[in-house]
């Protein structure tokens, strides 16, 4: 919770920021990102639209909030082999996040920040920056270990989770832990250091 949100108006009761977290899922789900207002979730929710207006000046906020307090975290155990951390904090993200139900909802919020200035700012700030930043510590690692070709992390990024990504929202079969390890696995064998013997 923010500080804005933590001083701003009565004391929360958190049955309510249940309630309203739940109606702007199916707010989401039912009607997108572009087209949800405070007032459908109000009314969703079954409170007022000033309960509503308290917490959330608008709704790229709301979105915010209810992505970081939804969309599972990255992270997994630190081992002795850093490239293998690597793959199984993706792909336990991936299988984390398909369990969710929340994929659909986490895509649209990345497509609505494309053109919504605002939103873009929000999940850049607040939901985007701590998780990317978690995933380049661990990808810096896998770096370090001398065990991957020296590229950019993003690249290793995009390469890691761009699949993943694409087996659960396009292809949508195939997505049992060992086919999205296999997936991963397979997307960094190309990025892996190949030493003379």
């Amino acid at each position: 919770m923010s500080t804005n949100e933590a001083t701003r108006g009565r004391p929360r009761r958190a049955e309510v920021d249940t309630r309203i977290v739940d109606a702007a899922l199916v707010e989401m789900r039912t009607k997108g990102l572009t087209n949800l207002t405070l007032e459908a979730v109000a009314v969703r929710a079954e409170v007022g639209r000033p309960t509503v207006y308290r917490r959330y000046r608008n709704k790229e906020e709301l979105i915010r909030f209810v992505l970081t307090e939804k969309v599972p975290s990255l992270s997994t155990n630190k081992t002795e082999d850093p490239v293998d951390d690597l793959i199984s904090m993706a792909v336990t993200f991936a299988e984390d996040l398909d369990k969710s139900g929340l994929l659909s909802v986490v895509v649209a919020a990345h497509a609505e920040a494309r053109h919504n200035l605002v939103m873009a700012e929000v999940l850049k700030t607040d939901y985007l920056l701590p998780r990317n930043d978690s995933v380049v510590d661990f990808i810096n690692r896998a770096l370090g270990s001398n065990d991957l070709i020296d590229v950019e992390p993003e690249t290793v990024r995009d390469l890691l989770f761009g699949p993943l990504i694409y087996r659960l929202l396009v292809v949508g079969d195939d997505v049992s832990p060992r086919s999205l390890r296999m997936l991963a696995e397979t997307a960094m064998s190309g990025l892996r250091a190949h030493r003379s013997t």
